[in-house]
Parts: structure tokens; C-alpha cells; sequence
């Protein structure tokens, strides 16, 4: 493990940090991953601290009050055959790259400063104070890896909403920036859209003659629709159209239909 004192300007001020990174070599063993599990609280304890975490699947803001609180950014799905959906998310794509906790003390910002290809789970267990970081470090089967740097912002003193969120911003704008930048990628502004998904067999007539109409009408140019490849809720009914069982238009939905749309 190598470890580092860093400085960081985040939005007009430095702050300053350690990075860490684990490096790993051997002739006879391969590995694909190193899972880090640590645990970051402003103060010690889980109690008093703000988690933001931006996703699709929990609260993006959970406070912490007590040891009782319970948290997990796991995709957990009851009502379906395997509720368990997704455990670990991508850190740099799916989530939003950063970690920030905050408290009376002040914030902990943590973030791979180099992109990669990180899952990385986020939890508070009840009964326990203490909010733990798990992040898969993945890689091809080799014999030699270099995780993505992991850097760790103290940034002191007490803010209100308006502070945290214009702090949050900055840590996000810094963060966003320097992962497009190095991956050679122009960063993406949220634009209009409109949606059409149903959990169910379409009806693509139905979908072109009264939605399709209807989003155009109001100007929308780009339009969303779900997997109507051959998955396994169009071909073998059950409920998740996620899994493909083809890259082939399933007949309930009618390759025609689909053209027409």
C-alpha cells in the first residue's frame, strides 16, 4: 500500500489529504480484483453524520441518528423472484464517482482520482457506528495491478444545507471534470426527453398513435423505450426484461410494430 499527502483545490479552496493506493505482484498467483473495505465518520460515529450519495435505488441524503439507523446502497427489489438485484454499482458511472459525508465537525470527501473500473457498495449496519466503504478494484486476470489512487478530503468546520450543497457541487464539478478529462470524453448536460416503459407485453400501435403523437406534439426529440429485444419477461414471463435472451425484437412486440414506431 502506498499512501500519500495530497492538496486538492476544491471550488476556491485547497484542502489538504492523503491518497492511497494498493499495488500488487506476483509470479505465480493471477487476480482480477482487491476489494478495500474501510469505514469514514466525521467524528468517529456514524451518529450526527449526513451520507450524500446520488443513485437510483435509496435516499441520496441519509442521516444518521442513532445506532439503530440502517443503510445500504444495495438494489434490493422485493415483490420480484430475486429481490437481491444489484449489490455492488459502478462507482464512476451509475453512482456519482464520490463519496461526501458531513457533520458538525466538518466533511470527508473520498474518491478514485483515475478512472477505472470500480464497484463499490456503501453501508451503515444497524446496531454499529460505522459507515463502510466497500470498493471492488477490478482488472483483467493478471499477474501485476495498480488500483486507481483513493483520495481522502478533510474539509473542517460546520455547514448549513446551503453550504453543503454548494460544497457538494464544487467536490462534484472537481471530480466529473478530472475522470471526463482523462478519459478523452465531453461531459454530458442533462437534456429533455421523454419516456415510454411499461413492465408488461407493448402495445406498439397503442405507443405510436397516442404517446409517440403526444411527445411530439411538445417538441420532444428524443424518446426512451426498454429492452423489446428477446428477454425474459417477453419470451419466458418472467418478471425482469433486464435479461436478454436475445439480441433479436421478441415476437410480442413485432419487429414490424417496433419499424413503424
Amino acid at each position: 500500500m502506498v499512501i500519500k499527502p495530497i492538496e486538492r483545490k476544491v471550488g476556491k479552496v485547497t484542502e489538504k489529504g492523503f491518497s492511497y493506493q494498493y499495488l500488487f505482484k506476483s509470479d505465480s498467483l493471477a487476480i482480477y480484483k482487491i476489494t478495500d473495505r474501510v469505514s469514514w465518520e466525521v467524528g468517529g460515529t456514524a451518529k450526527g453524520n449526513e451520507h450524500w450519495m446520488r443513485n437510483g435505488v435509496v435516499d441520496c441524503i441519509q442521516k444518521f441518528s442513532n445506532s439503530k439507523d440502517m443503510y445500504s446502497t444495495e438494489w434490493y427489489l422485493p415483490g420480484v423472484a430475486n429481490p437481491n438485484v444489484f449489490q455492488f454499482h459502478p462507482l464512476q458511472t451509475q453512482i456519482q464517482g464520490f463519496t461526501f459525508t458531513s457533520a458538525e465537525q466538518g466533511t470527508w470527501i473520498t474518491w478514485a482520482s483515475k478512472v477505472a473500473y470500480i464497484r463499490s457498495l456503501f453501508e451503515k449496519w444497524r446496531g454499529y457506528n460505522e459507515i463502510v466503504h466497500f470498493h471492488e478494484h477490478c482488472n483483467d486476470l493478471m499477474n501485476s495491478f495498480e488500483t486507481s489512487p483513493m483520495e481522502v478530503l478533510w474539509i473542517p468546520g460546520k455547514l448549513d444545507r446551503i453550504g453543503r450543497v454548494n460544497l457538494y457541487n464544487d467536490v462534484r464539478e472537481l471530480v466529473h471534470e478530472e475522470l471526463h478529462q482523462q478519459a478523452g470524453m465531453k461531459r454530458e448536460r442533462i437534456t429533455t426527453y421523454g419516456i415510454i416503459e411499461e413492465w408488461t407485453e407493448p402495445d406498439f400501435d397503442r405507443y405510436r398513435e397516442k404517446g409517440l403523437a403526444k411527445l411530439i406534439d411538445a417538441g420532444i426529440k428524443t424518446i426512451f423505450i426498454d429492452n423489446q429485444c428477446q428477454n425474459d419477461m417477453n419470451t419466458w414471463g418472467v418478471s425482469n426484461m433486464c435479461c436478454n435472451v436475445d439480441y433479436k425484437i421478441s415476437e410480442t412486440v413485432g419487429e414490424d410494430k417496433l419499424k413503424n414506431f
